[in-house]
């Protein structure tokens, strides 16, 4: 608990505006995608990702870790040109 407050007790006002910035952001991209095939396909991402990184945090495979931290950021492009 004291490594909360030790956090919040150090939080500057441009921190604060760059959450905003990056929400703001993700707002507009997700309004933009509402209604299209991009929603299915953004899904199908998070859903991917989000397994690879927990299986990649949770096994004890080093390969397998190193193979996900390295290929992770070329399927989030890959991905959507494929596609």
């Amino acid at each position: 608990m004291s490594d909360v407050l030790w956090v919040l007790s150090h939080i500057q006002v441009t921190d604060v505006i760059d959450i905003l910035l990056v929400a703001v952001v993700f707002y507009l991209l997700f309004s933009l995608a509402q209604g299209t095939q991009a929603v299915q396909l953004l899904r199908g991402m998070v859903l991917v990702i989000l397994v690879a990184f927990l299986a990649s945090q949770i096994l004890p495979f080093q390969g397998f870790s190193w193979l996900v931290s390295t290929a992770l950021p070329a399927l989030l492009i890959a991905i959507p040109v494929i596609f």
